[in-house]
């Protein structure tokens, strides 16, 4: 916790999964829905359905490697939590980390002023230096929400007809024959009608 977070009680610097920002230039929170719509024979597009999309964070976001900070020249922390590297290394360790958390697909929370988000993925990472800030890294970095679902797993029902076909045996190669023509007789004739 920083000494402005301490005396303010509130959040002033934006922090990605481990990475925490020397300061948030700025940060852009994007949120949207999707209007499903029909058209109908005659009028305007019938509207049956509204989807919240995923939620997106913009940060423009700088780590120094001589942060100003209270004894910064003796106690600069990594921007790292629970990570005791050299201070002159700060900003490619936030690089770094960014990268890898990017590029292995990993879920982190973003903490920002305004909110704070669970299940963020980096979209984008992009870097700015040049010879006046060599020092300092200067990362725009795009987070969009992953809303994950949850399955769940049952066994199939028994299939009906498995057990009428257990009873019935494969009995070979079987020949059709006639059967035999009969014509009702006499006796058959005489017990329909009475006699």
């Amino acid at each position: 916790m920083s000494l402005l977070e301490m005396v303010f009680g509130e959040k002033t610097r934006a922090q990605i999964g481990l990475v925490t920002f020397d300061a948030s230039v700025s940060e852009q929170h994007t949120k949207t829905a999707e209007v499903t719509s029909y058209p109908v024979e005659d009028g305007v597009d019938i509207t049956d359905h509204i989807r919240r999309q995923p939620e997106e964070v913009a940060i423009n976001g700088i780590v120094s490697n001589t942060p100003i900070c209270y004894l910064a020249s003796l106690l600069a922390p990594s921007p790292l939590k629970n990570d005791l590297t050299s201070a002159s290394e700060r900003a490619e360790l936030a690089y770094s980390e960014m990268q890898r958390v990017m590029d292995s697909g990993e879920l982190v929370s973003v903490v920002t002023s305004l909110r704070d988000y669970d299940n963020m993925a980096i979209i984008s990472l992009s870097v700015t230096r040049d010879a006046a800030n060599g020092n300092v890294l200067n990362a725009n970095v795009t987070m969009r929400e992953v809303i994950l679902a949850i399955t769940q797993t049952a066994e199939a029902p028994p299939d009906p007809v498995e057990p009428a076909r257990k009873g019935v045996q494969n009995q070979g190669a079987q020949t059709a024959t006639a059967a035999p023509a009969t014509t009702p007789g006499p006796s058959l004739a005489f017990g329909i009608l009475g006699g």
